[in-house]
Order: structure tokens, then C-alpha cells, then sequence
């Protein structure tokens, strides 16, 4: 399993971003995508490759997976936000 993370900004998206080292498995992923201490942020997006939101959710506590299975394949750029953390992921949707 290979794991993908974006070490620079998306233009009009994110100033700056903290750099947890944040994972997510299995990449590319078919329907549930597994994110440790995902508990940490207060939301999660997901932005297609024309930028838009194809979900945003909150998180909610103990939760570390996130329900992928409905959105069509592509990549996708996973935005997790809150309590002072901003860090962004590249996912490959099959």
C-alpha cells in the first residue's frame, strides 16, 4: 500500500498547512478509507481535481474512517481541519 501526501498548498485553497506527517490507507482506496487519529481535526473535506467539495463532514470522537464508497473514481485531495491543524492528502478513489 502505498501512501501519498501533498507537501505544498493548493493555489486559493490553503495558506499555510502543519506538517503532521498524517496517513491514510489503503491508498488507492475502493470504499473505506482508514485515517489514524483522524480525531484530532474538527472536519474532513473532499475536493475532486476542479477543486470542488465532493463532501465536507465533521468529525465525530473515535472516528477514523471515512466512507468513500458512493463517489466515483478519481482523485481526490482530503482537507482535515480544526483545533489549530490543517493538513492535506492526495487519494486515489477506484
Amino acid at each position: 500500500v502505498e501512501e501519498i501526501s501533498l507537501d505544498m498548498p493548493v493555489t486559493g485553497f490553503i495558506d499555510e498547512i502543519t506538517k503532521q506527517n498524517i496517513k491514510a490507507y489503503p491508498n488507492p482506496v475502493f470504499s473505506a478509507l482508514h485515517v489514524p487519529n483522524l480525531q484530532k481535526y474538527n472536519h474532513v473535506q473532499l475536493l475532486d481535481v476542479k477543486g470542488q467539495s465532493a463532501g465536507l463532514m465533521r468529525i465525530e470522537p473515535l472516528v477514523t474512517t471515512i466512507n468513500m464508497e458512493m463517489l466515483p473514481a478519481g482523485v481526490y485531495l482530503l482537507r482535515m481541519f480544526g483545533n489549530g491543524l490543517e493538513d492535506q492528502l492526495k487519494i486515489v478513489k477506484e
